[in-house]
């Protein structure tokens, strides 16, 4: 396993017929997933399973793979071989939006933000996505919605130290302020799993 190395008293058969079957509280199962860039293993035999409520962190040297294993988790890359399942659903050969309506969001290791957009906008659009299907404001919707959905997008930004910068541009923010901004945009979502690509890359405390 190139991610990380993990230890078990199962035997393999036993881990497999686990895997296969899952339990109720299993959320994500990474099966056997290999990926290769030309002939270079970035993946090789990683097997993951993922419970309800747990935390899990990947461990590893640059070039270990672990940037590789979440676009791997949220359809930004193919594995060659294996399968990711989340919540019961195959998630390998969805497109990334198909993965991130069915509950899964990610972080970033670089943060991707708008940066023509405010603070505050930023962390309303993955919202609106995630309920209206698209990227973009919806201008059919209630102002009574709209007003919640603002309040909620404060909130979220005061979770992360960021209110006081809710008129700013992101352009304007440090790159530790872009990771909390980007924390901010995934939370909003209430994903039922929230993928971290080194979070604390760039900020301070």
């Amino acid at each position: 396993m190139s991610v990380a190395e993990t230890t078990s008293n199962k035997t393999d058969s036993e881990q497999s017929r686990e895997f296969n079957r899952g339990t109720p509280d299993t959320v994500l199962h990474i099966d056997d997933v290999h990926k290769s860039f030309a002939g270079l293993h970035a993946l090789s035999d990683v097997d993951l399973a993922v419970t309800k409520g747990e935390t899990h962190a990947i461990i590893g040297p640059n070039g270990a793979g672990k940037s590789t294993l979440l676009n791997v988790c949220v359809g930004r890359l193919k594995p060659d071989r294996g399968a990711v399942v989340f919540d019961g659903t195959v998630l390998t050969g969805k497109m990334p939006h198909e993965i991130n309506q069915v509950g899964v969001a990610r972080v970033f290791q670089t943060p991707e933000v708008f940066p023509d957009l405010t603070v505050l906008e930023n962390v309303m659009v993955p919202a609106l996505s995630k309920r209206d299907g698209h990227f973009r404001l919806n201008p059919f919707s209630s102002f009574d919605s709209e007003t919640k959905l603002r309040d909620e997008a404060i909130r979220t930004l005061e979770s992360v130290g960021l209110k006081s910068q809710i008129d700013n541009h992101a352009s304007s923010m440090s790159r530790g302020d872009k990771r909390r901004l980007e924390l901010a945009m995934g939370l909003i979502q209430h994903p039922k799993l929230l993928l971290l690509d080194e979070p604390t890359a760039g900020m301070a405390r």
